[in-house]
């Protein structure tokens, strides 16, 4: 399946779920990440390991908004408790959708997705070129400088510098590496751009892709049914 037609779909009921007004539509969702549950029971373990600290999160959230709700809402404590619950339930399926998403994509074919679709439209228009390739490049190396981060944390744990500095006195020590941190950054921003221009970007629009991932019948028609069985849902619900 195309990457673009995967996240098209998986935003679309993700926003179907927000929308989601009655229980027996929520229900229904419910039902349908169930089904997913079990389609990719495959990635089970990676879905509990990712999703896990936010099925807390929100119960505890909700409990919060709950007890908010009962010192200042003039709702009856039934109308509050239906509504908390709706709105956390709506949240965890929310979670539980982008979730398998993550799991079953990958970031670098969503943009290769994109400069796909790019290259076949055939514009010269070099504002949407710098988009994507800065969205690509952001996406490319921040894991890197997450893990230059974490190495940076990793020895100064080996060199017992903030054993005994509580939190407060961590994030000043850290606050002053953090410009030398950027600089750092920006200095390979700058070869990385050298190196781009060395191997002739700007030259022509729009650029090549390889591989070049496209588009077929059946992901258009399996685009189609969602959205239409989405809306159908939607409006069957209103009547």
């Amino acid at each position: 399946m195309n990457p673009l037609t995967k996240i098209a779909i998986f935003l679309s009921l993700s926003l179907s779920i927000l929308f989601s007004q009655s229980t027996e539509l929520v229900i229904f969702h419910g039902i349908l990440a169930i089904i997913f549950v079990v389609i990719f029971r495959n990635h089970w373990q990676e879905f509990v390991l990712k999703s896990k600290p936010l099925w807390i999160y929100f119960p505890i959230v909700g409990l919060f908004f709950f007890i908010i709700s009962l010192l200042v809402s003039s709702k009856n404590t039934y109308e509050i408790i239906v509504d908390v619950s709706l709105a956390t339930y709506r949240m965890i399926l929310l979670i539980t959708m982008m979730t398998f998403y993550n799991i079953l994509s990958k970031p670098s074919d969503i943009m290769i997705a994109i400069r796909s679709l790019w290259y076949k439209v055939d514009k010269s228009w070099q504002w949407v070129e710098d988009l994507i390739l800065f969205t690509d490049i952001t996406i490319r190396f921040f894991p890197s400088f997450q893990m230059q981060w974490r190495r940076l944390e990793r020895a100064r744990k080996a060199l017992v510098l903030n054993a005994s500095e509580n939190r407060i006195r961590r994030a000043q020590q850290f606050a002053t590496m953090v410009p030398d941190f950027v600089i750092l950054n920006l200095n390979r921003a700058n070869d990385l751009t050298t190196v781009m221009k060395l191997r002739g970007y700007g030259q022509v629009y729009p650029r090549s892709v390889y591989p070049v991932i496209s588009s077929n019948w059946i992901d258009k028609v399996i685009l189609v049914f969602v959205i239409i069985g989405i809306l159908g849902l939607h409006s069957f619900d209103k009547i």
